[in-house]
């Protein structure tokens, strides 16, 4: 009976702990998940201007959408209207006749964008003539090694 007693003594003292640590757990496991898919809970905000691809949803219901392409494009955005949706135009400038929903439009991403990094610089080295200086050590005489 006694011990009984010291258990329910301490009960309240439990009960803080094992809330406190779910709190943690809970916080924790919530950062984890937005570093997981924080690419695809940020909703991008696009202005007109930027380049684009659109997601080719009249692909998803075919049986054969493996050698279609999935999204198409680049399109340049035109407008921005007020429920987010998108006027877009060809490179060219001629536009698009439909508007296209935001969960469709994707950033265009080039070589020169900020988000390839270090991968910008991987193609070869040119030197001023436009050769490839790796080309040009192999065809040097005095540069082979025996």
């Amino acid at each position: 009976m006694v011990l009984r007693a010291c258990q329910l003594s301490k009960h309240l003292q439990d009960l803080e702990k094992a809330a406190e640590a779910l709190r943690k757990a809970r916080f924790s496991s919530k950062e984890q998940f937005e570093k997981r898919f924080d690419h695809k809970l940020s909703k991008e905000k696009h202005k007109a201007g930027d380049l684009v691809l659109v997601w080719n949803t009249a692909i998803e219901m075919s049986h054969d959408w493996k050698h279609k392409p999935r999204y198409l494009g680049p399109y340049i955005i035109s407008e921005v209207t007020k429920g987010e949706n998108y006027k877009l135009c060809q490179l060219d400038g001629s536009p698009l006749q439909n508007m296209y929903a935001a969960f469709r439009v994707v950033p265009y991403i080039t070589q020169n964008h900020p988000f390839m990094g270090d991968n910008a610089n991987m193609g070869p080295e040119l030197d001023s003539t436009g050769t490839d200086t790796k080309d040009a050590e192999m065809d040097d005489p005095d540069n082979l090694s025996n």
